[in-house]
């Protein structure tokens, strides 16, 4: 679990004080306190909900009480427990920071059939929610022609491109982070985890001049 220097030193690299932390943790500033001074050694929860905002802005916990920010680089995520931490980066991210989420050729069956039906309910219940609190917070979805949606329908709007135009290797775009999804797999699924500002970039350009001539379909909510 991370520890109170490395709380300490995590809102220096950032130049967050304690009111910042509180406001992207959603814990209170006076816990927050308590524990960087030894008063508390924190709950697990409180703790995980502390890392997880400092990790959304690409900041590591290492041995030693280290902290710093995660290089550039391509993890391998595999099977169900790799897809419960790349959609909780997703939503860690998109918590404290907004942003666009640009997706493409996403098959909800599939999904839910890899994270489990009664995890992705989870999903889609904790995102709708973000999006209530959070107005800055945008889906985009690129799917072929034809294809309906069900749970997302609700936060996200989708078009309909081409099918060699909306991919067919899904991947999911936010900030400086590309998730490529291959289902093909054992474990399934395998994600490819990109931490790179610059080639997130030129998907975002290759993603909106696509989404710019594709087919506006309606949202169907259920």
């Amino acid at each position: 679990m991370i520890t109170p220097s490395q709380i300490r030193a995590a809102r220096a690299l950032l130049s967050w004080d304690a009111a910042e932390l509180s406001k992207r943790s959603g814990i209170a500033r006076a816990t927050i306190f308590n524990i960087e001074n030894g008063v508390t050694h924190g709950r697990d929860e409180s703790l995980s909900k502390i890392r997880k905002a400092f990790e959304a802005e690409n900041l590591e916990f290492i041995d030693g009480q280290g902290v710093r920010f995660r290089p550039e680089g391509v993890d391998v995520l595999s099977g169900r427990e790799g897809l419960v931490a790349f959609l909780d980066d997703v939503y860690s991210y998109l918590s404290a920071n907004g942003g666009v989420v640009c997706t493409t050729n996403i098959d909800e069956q599939r999904w839910s059939k890899a994270y489990g039906e009664e995890n992705a309910q989870k999903h889609f219940t904790r995102m709708q929610a973000l999006i209530k609190r959070r107005n800055d917070v945008k889906f985009k979805s690129l799917t072929s022609v034809g294809h309906n949606t069900e749970h997302t329908s609700s936060y996200t709007e989708y078009r309909w491109a081409e099918s060699q135009q909306s991919s067919a290797v899904p991947f999911y775009l936010y900030g400086d982070r590309l998730g490529i999804i291959v289902f093909e797999a054992d474990p399934t699924p395998k994600i490819l985890f990109i931490r790179s500002r610059q080639i997130a970039d030129a998907y975002a350009v290759q993603f909106d001049s696509i989404w710019k001539n594709a087919g506006i379909i309606p949202s169907i909510d259920k």
